[in-house]
């Protein structure tokens, strides 16, 4: 099976022998850089869907038979938000990974013509509050840069205490937040100098173009580079945000406004470099 990008659309082809093909079907709306690839919803092998994707990310979840792609969603979904890669590809010669299959990891093109690659992450289909989404996590293998950890779990943090984060200062860091705003109308995040904001609402919480409804429980993971900020917004990361970043700092720092926010994990790692 192959799938080309001809026109504007997404063209899929089978031969028997790599020299002859027969088209068998469009989808329409894509530019370039097709794949086209299965996911087992909620990590059940006999509940499978395949994902079609072009240049920019924005997918439609749908069925395969091997020569007929069929969208179930009647709009494609973005892949990222407030901020974005291009180009991405998946590879999965991969050990088993969510629900037995092999992992499927995205790296991207992130950040235009003078960018770079993106953190490498992992891809699962999962339900979520917004209906069934590709959730975003970075690999596991990002554990293995870890040099120092910050444990704070358990922490309360009330607004005008001092920053619990300020022992960190190594400027690249892998964070991990899961949280209660109940209580709070804003998390502010200064990371490296770039401002984050998690409102909190009636609505549920919101993070830049990030929406997630009825809830006011956060969970949020940031990998910190020294261009890039990764945001995994939301439970399983159904919110991806890739940023390239200018820090003006190496810190960090955490606050909250409108009352207290309580953390059952506040976790911050020291990162190496790969080189």
């Amino acid at each position: 099976v192959m799938v080309l990008f001809e026109g504007n659309s997404l063209n899929i082809y089978t031969s028997g022998n790599l020299r002859d093909w027969e088209k068998h079907g469009r989808i329409d709306g894509f530019h370039e850089c097709p794949e086209l690839f299965p996911l087992a919803v909620d990590g059940d092998p006999g509940d499978v869907r395949w994902i079609m994707y072009g240049g920019s990310g924005a997918y439609h979840i749908g069925t395969f038979d091997g020569k007929t792609f069929k969208p179930e969603t009647p709009e494609k979904i973005p892949m990222y938000h407030d901020g974005g890669c291009y180009a991405a590809q998946t590879f999965n010669n991969t050990e088993p990974g969510f629900g037995g299959q092999p992992r499927r990891i995205q790296i991207g093109w992130q950040g235009g013509r003078l960018g770079q690659l993106s953190t490498p992450t992992e891809l699962t289909l999962r339900t979520t509050p917004l209906g069934i989404r590709v959730c975003k996590q970075p690999v596991e293998e990002i554990a293995n840069l870890r040099t120092r950890t910050l444990t704070l779990d358990g922490t309360k943090l009330l607004p005008g205490t001092a920053n619990p984060l300020a022992g960190l200062d190594g400027g690249l860091y892998d964070l991990e937040l899961e949280a209660d705003l109940s209580r709070a109308d804003r998390l502010v995040l200064d990371i490296r100098g770039v401002k984050l904001t998690v409102e909190a609402s009636a609505d549920g919480l919101k993070l830049a173009r990030m929406n997630i409804p009825g809830t006011r429980k956060l969970s949020l993971r940031l990998i910190v580079d020294n261009t890039s900020l990764d945001a995994y917004f939301g439970e399983h990361g159904v919110f991806y945000s890739p940023k390239m970043i200018k820090p003006t700092s190496k810190n960090i720092s955490i606050e909250t406004i409108g009352g207290p926010v309580p953390f059952t994990t506040l976790r911050g790692h020291e990162l190496k470099g790969i080189w």
